[in-house]
């Protein structure tokens, strides 16, 4: 009874349960309301000093080629009515029972069409076209479209057997562009015909393949680990678009505003923002309606009254994006619901490697997660910002689960009430792998139950739950149940125009298939292999789209995965027997994907994964609190690029305070002529991801390619407003090349790294007993000459040029006094009231000359006691590694200025160092970028005039003196890391 109730409200619901017509629409859309039925008033007008009368600018409207044609569907002589505002008549057209069937502005001044609707467009914005109302003009624009489409097909197609029955799977599954293309141009009765022949192709093909229980012939030709790095490239781009290229649509607002209904414990269901009686606090939109009204909660919120018509998983899905950026309580860029589809895209992709590998091995895995990322659908959905891709996301993990009746069941739990789209799936898959076998199916439904239950909680928060369980069936079935919609080919009746069929009795013909298919799916066929179960997935999910009155482009992901599956799943020769199903998924995953690769193509696919998750991660310090920094650098690079474009000579004719390799971080930027910050800031983003190349090959242990990637967050606006990723790729490359026995090679690394930023110099010991320990003292000769001819090249122009330049350069580094940042000068802002002067460019501790001298001294012997420690032991690249590290961070807190923009060069230093104190010393620098956030840009100055929070640059600078310890304790003081990995494991993370 329960699943028959779900099943039909499902099918009358329009799954996306768009709040209004122009529900789709971009905010600078108009929402017309729906077509009226009643009878119109007669033509009047208002008696404004005008050009032109009101039955005059209504002939010029009727006139209008695109009205004629649409009113020649009708009888002649329709009713019309004329207003006129602020320089422009509007003109509505009306017919009986249709309602308003044109609409248009007409310029008083000029005679001119501003603008005219018909059909379909006067009540729905989102019908006028418009190829940015829905993910920005850029996923919309032929390059991005047609570049995705040219992958997809580039990356899938079988090239041995280019004809085949698998490239025409795949073009239509890209045929669905060209309905999109009529779409954007407003062409809906178009539009809509062109879905359909996609859909029957998809569902015959599924049932076909479910049939036989065999995959397709053909196979991709590349190798899988250029699809999987290929995969993450297209990850890193779909997060660029998303971030900095997209839009949110109204659907992304319901999400966040339930969200935020449920992190302030209230119930989403009847408490969405509203303007109906509530005072409006916001300035007009295009279309003249002010959406922002000021709620019961005292605040002005964006009204979205038919917000909650979605499943409470919908809003769930939202809390993190919600608790990492907040809600501002306007339409704005929405962060939250930016972060969120980002989150749900990975988790699909995620899902779907997962899904692949456990059911086809590696290549499959590869494959189906190429498929997702390549496919436009998928980005035009993400790039949307719509809930449409947690309902697939969720459906994948559930499938992934599938041996697990009780996990199934929940997780499609928590799929169903996110959309209501697989309630139609309940039977199929509560009968996996054998139909009639009930244990497994009373499992699956308690699974289902459950799941169930933990979505609704949200429920409770509402002082009634059973008026919570009322406003919950009114907003979301009751509300979709006779909804009139034009997308799709089922309503058009509505408009009563000539030459649109009216196709209901098709809609329920097709109603009654689907419901006898999904019934009959409980039962038949009575074995599903994970094969045919996705197959007869993708039949019932496409089914249900292709009934719906109200559908979407956005809904396509719904079906993608299981149809990508079905498709793409090689077939199997009857010797091979029926694909395996890994029982014990992570740990036997584990092991087949390290035996499937090489150690080098893991190395790859590593530094791949690290590198979008970095990008990723870098997109992010353009919003929310990263976005505005008080405190950056880039202007006064941008001053010395700008003066070396100009032809002028750095020192002689400016100064400048750093060495002269650094100049060409400088000017690069200036190259383009575009934004400097902009641009300075992506050459930073550059560097990054080339120090994670140079870490890759250091060999790393497992935690620092994770920490690498997700170091931009942690360093904040210091990451892309300062330049000190530049030196920290040539360190980084110096030890890469060191611990690969490439002696020059890290010797010339390290000269570029001392020619941009002189705090490289405290490593040249360590390379010379490196050098002379691995290859002798002929090697270290070399070496040590590479280095200074190259230090020559550098520096020997300028000293030709600008001596006394040069030499102010140098003298002002080593000249200065103690920052009021260095350990003294935190200790005295935490427990007095130091002198502040103002010197070299930076705010100094006055008054303790004798300090500089005791630092200077502490900090030499230090660096001695380092490089002679080295010295005393094996020359092992762990070992190197650890001590390159030591000696930077002695250089950082022990000198006389730490900046924060010297933590970046730890960054990828410290997680090299192996073992425990290598877990110890990474914890402890993540503690340290966290501390520095706290009160660097932002409360910079309070610390420096007033103390305020000087216990944290204190603690911060305590962390610096706690790493140092970790790596300069000797190995003896530390018990050996018990590794808890198989010796094969271990020794592949070694190499």
């Amino acid at each position: 009874m329960f699943f028959a109730l779900a099943l039909g409200s499902a099918l009358a619901s329009t799954a996306d349960g768009a709040k209004r017509p122009a529900s789709h629409a971009a905010p600078t859309f108009a929402s017309a309301a729906p077509a009226p039925t009643t009878t119109p008033t007669t033509t009047t007008t208002a008696a404004p000093p005008t050009h032109l009368s009101s039955a005059r600018a209504t002939r010029i409207l009727l006139s209008d080629p695109k009205v004629v044609a649409w009113l020649h569907r009708y009888p002649p002589n329709p009713q019309t009515s004329a207003s006129y505002a602020n320089g422009n008549w509007t003109v509505d057209v009306f017919y009986g029972p249709a309602g308003e069937i044109a609409t248009g502005t007409v310029n008083d001044a000029s005679g001119v069409v501003s603008s005219a609707w018909t059909g379909p467009q006067v009540a729905w914005g989102m019908a006028r076209g418009g190829s940015g109302a829905f993910g920005g003009t850029l996923i919309n624009s032929y390059w991005v479209w047609l570049t995705f489409c040219a992958v997809f097909l580039l990356g899938l197609v079988d090239w041995r057997r280019p004809f085949s029955l698998r490239t025409v799977d795949l073009v239509m599954l890209l045929s669905f562009s060209v309905s999109l293309w009529f779409f954007n141009r407003g062409n809906i009765f178009a539009a809509m015909p062109l879905v359909y022949p996609g859909f029957v192709w998809l569902i015959a093909r599924c049932l076909w393949i479910a049939r036989r229980d065999r995959g397709s012939r053909g196979s991709v030709v590349w190798p899988t680990w250029v699809l999987i790095v290929a995969t993450l490239c297209l990850i890193g781009f779909r997060v660029d678009l998303n971030v900095n290229h997209s839009n949110v649509i109204d659907v992304g607002l319901s999400g966040v505003i339930g969200a935020d209904r449920i992190a302030h414990f209230q119930s989403p269901y009847g408490n969405f923002p509203v303007e109906t009686g509530r005072p409006p606090c916001g300035p007009a939109d295009s279309s003249g309606e002010i959406r922002d009204h000021i709620q019961t909660n005292g605040r002005c919120e964006a009204a979205d009254a038919q917000g909650d018509t979605y499943g409470p998983t919908a809003y769930e899905a939202y809390l993190p994006g919600y608790l990492g950026f907040g809600w501002s309580g306007l339409w704005d860029s929405l962060p939250a619901a930016h972060a969120t589809s980002i989150l749900w895209d990975l988790l699909a992709i995620a899902g779907l490697w997962l899904v692949g590998l456990r059911f086809g091995g590696p290549r499959l895995g590869a494959t189906l997660a190429f498929a997702w990322a390549a496919w436009p659908f998928t980005q035009y959905a993400s790039n949307s910002n719509t809930n449409d891709l947690i309902q697939p996301a969720l459906l994948v993990w559930a499938f992934y689960f599938v041996t697990s009746p009780f996990k199934r069941g929940a997780f499609v739990a928590f799929s169903a009430w996110t959309k209501f789209a697989p309630l139609v799936l309940l039977p199929l898959w509560s009968g996996y792998p054998e139909a009639r076998a009930l244990r497994p199916r009373l499992r699956f439904v308690l699974g289902f139950l459950a799941g169930s239950a933990l979505v609704f909680l949200i429920l409770l928060f509402d002082p009634s739950p059973w008026h919570a369980v009322q406003a919950f069936y009114r907003d979301t079935f009751e509300y979709q149940f006779g909804r009139a919609s034009p997308f799709s080919l089922w309503d058009w009746r509505q408009y009563h125009a000539r030459g649109l069929p009216d196709l209901r009795w098709v809609q329920r013909v097709l109603y009654g298939v689907l419901v006898a298919g999904t019934l009959v799916l409980g039962r038949w066929p009575r074995q599903r292999s994970p094969l045919r179960l996705a197959a007869y997935t993708g039949v019932l999910l496409v089914g249900f789209e292709t009934v719906l009155t109200h559908w979407s482009w956005l809904y396509l992901p719904w079906f993608f995965p299981f149809v990508a599956f079905a498709l793409l799943m090689p077939a199997r020769t009857d010797s091979d027997g029926p694909a395996p199903v890994l029982a014990d998924p992570w740990r036997t995953q584990l092991r087949l994907l390290r035996a499937s690769f090489s150690s080098r193509r893991l190395r790859l696919m590593a530094f791949g994964a690290s590198s979008v998750l970095f990008l990723c991660a870098w997109a992010l310090l353009s919003h929310g609190f990263y976005a505005h920094p008080a405190i950056y650098d880039t202007g006064i690079y941008q001053g010395y690029g700008a003066a070396i474009r100009a032809g002028k000579v750095p020192y002689r004719d400016f100064a400048v305070e750093y060495p002269p390799g650094a100049l060409a971080a400088f000017v690069a930027p200036t190259l383009d002529g575009g934004n400097y910050a902009w641009l300075f800031g992506w050459l930073m983003a550059g560097c990054g991801v080339c120090c994670l190349g140079f870490a890759t090959l250091a060999r790393p242990p497992g935690i620092a390619l994770p920490f690498l990637a997700l170091s931009p967050l942690l360093l904040g606006a210091l990451a892309r407003t300062h330049f000190d990723f530049w030196p920290a790729l040539f360190v980084v490359g110096a030890l890469a090349a060191f611990v690969r026995d490439r002696h020059r090679l890290g010797w010339a690394a390290l000269a570029a790294a001392i020619v941009i930023k002189l705090f490289a110099v405290v490593l040249i010991p360590l390379a010379a007993i490196w050098t002379l320990r691995r290859r002798g003292r002929a090697e270290l000769a070399r070496g040590a000459a590479l280095l200074a001819a190259l230090v020559a090249a550098v520096f020997v122009p300028f000293l030709v040029l600008a001596p006394h330049g040069l030499w102010l350069s140098v003298w002002g580094q080593l000249s200065r006094p103690l920052q009021i940042e260095t350990l003294p000068g935190a200790f005295f802002e935490t427990f007095g009231h130091p002198a502040v002067i103002g010197s070299h460019g930076s705010l100094n501790l006055g008054g303790h000359s004798w300090l500089e001298l005791v630092f200077e001294l502490t900090l030499s012997l230090t660096l001695f006691a380092l490089w002679i420690g080295f010295a005393r032991g094996p020359a092992e690249p762990a070992r190197l590694a650890r001590y390159f590290a030591a000696c930077v961070c002695a250089f950082i807190i022990l000198g006389k200025v730490i900046s924060p923009q010297f933590l970046i060069w730890l960054v990828p230093l410290v997680p090299l160092t192996r073992g425990r104190r290598g877990i110890v010393a990474t914890a402890l620098l993540a503690l340290a970028l966290i501390a520095t956030q706290v009160w660097f840009p932002g409360r910079y100055y309070p610390y420096v005039y007033q103390g305020q929070l000087a216990w944290v640059v204190f603690a911060r600078d305590l962390l610096l003196v706690a790493i140092l310890a970790v790596l300069a304790l000797p190995a003896s003081s530390l018990r050996p890391l018990r590794s808890r990995s198989s010796p094969e494991i271990h020794a592949a993370a070694i190499d």
